[in-house]
């Protein structure tokens, strides 16, 4: 997976946090890329259905018609440009988390296409890595070196550990253990994404790159760390009743919601499932009848 530079704070415990810490001792500021165990040749092909892209420096992930996620030490401004496969998409706010270590970025233009949610993401799950980080560059005797390119990559993993941080590790291709596409985050992955894959094709967004083991190279044995999506899903959702974001839920609310539904709306799609359907109507009635 690829490597970030700045550790996470967030409920993980206290043995956690400090190992955390010493392990992503990587200078503050930028995440790292995806790095193949086999080689830059060996990385996945670019998804159709995978949106990843370039922010400050850095990687973000969309996740809605207009609105992308990263770690929040990826930093970023109002008018600042996420660039995804030669379009650019002009950012109008950003809100950071009080604690946990995310952004999300809200923009003018509408995106091709996002990502919904995974659940229950459980360690030995097969994960899927997407960022736009440094790629493999010299291949060292247990790895490799950061010297690549900055580009789009995708690479695959296994799921060491699923709580409130993800942590998946980088595997020798010739340990058995390996999976097809073998690889990690690197520099400037930090708010790429780690992704499960359904049945269907689907990739549903598990968590955001936020930390690595190591500095300017990913050896084999070293380790990523992804902020769950647990860990931010529900201030990421919000309150759904307050429609106009108001700060407060009012009929205005209830008025708002109905004609962006009539006229179906991306804004009306609360269960993001691509389709404004009688089931976002249920969402937005059961939320206004409690308040949120």
């Amino acid at each position: 997976m690829r490597e970030t530079v700045r550790c996470v704070t967030g409920r993980v415990g206290a043995f956690l946090s400090l190992f955390v810490l010493l392990a992503c001792a990587v200078p503050a500021g930028r995440a790292q890329a995806v790095v193949c165990a086999r080689g830059s040749e060996d990385l996945l092909t670019l998804p159709d259905n995978g949106y990843v892209g370039w922010w400050n420096g850095s990687s973000a992930v969309c996740i809605g018609p207009r609105r992308v996620v990263s770690a929040a030490h990826v930093g970023g401004d109002v008018g600042g440009v996420f660039w995804m496969r030669g379009n650019s998409y002009h950012a109008v706010s950003i809100h950071r988390h009080a604690s946990q270590d995310v952004q999300v970025i809200e923009l003018a233009e509408p995106l091709p296409g996002y990502h919904r949610f995974a659940d229950g993401v459980r360690a030995g799950d097969h994960g899927v890595l997407g960022g736009f980080g440094r790629t493999a560059g010299n291949q060292l005797a247990d790895g490799y070196d950061w010297s690549g390119a900055q580009a789009e990559a995708w690479g695959e993993n296994t799921i060491d550990n699923a709580a409130w941080l993800i942590v998946v590790s980088f595997t020798n291709p010739a340990d058995p253990s390996a999976v097809p596409h073998e690889s990690t985050f690197a520099g400037n992955d930090s708010g790429g994404g780690l992704f499960v894959r359904l049945a269907s094709g689907e990739l549903r967004l598990a968590g955001i790159a936020v930390g690595v083991t190591g500095i300017g190279e990913s050896q084999y044995g070293g380790l990523a760390y992804c902020l769950n999506v647990e860990a931010f899903r529900s201030w990421v959702e919000g309150c759904r009743a307050d429609f106009n974001r108001s700060g407060a839920v009012t009929a205005e609310d209830l008025f708002d919601f109905v004609e962006s539904w009539s006229i179906h709306s991306e804004a009306a799609d609360l269960n993001r499932d691509a389709a404004v359907s009688f089931e976002d109507m249920l969402l937005f009635i059961r939320a206004y009848l409690v308040g949120c």
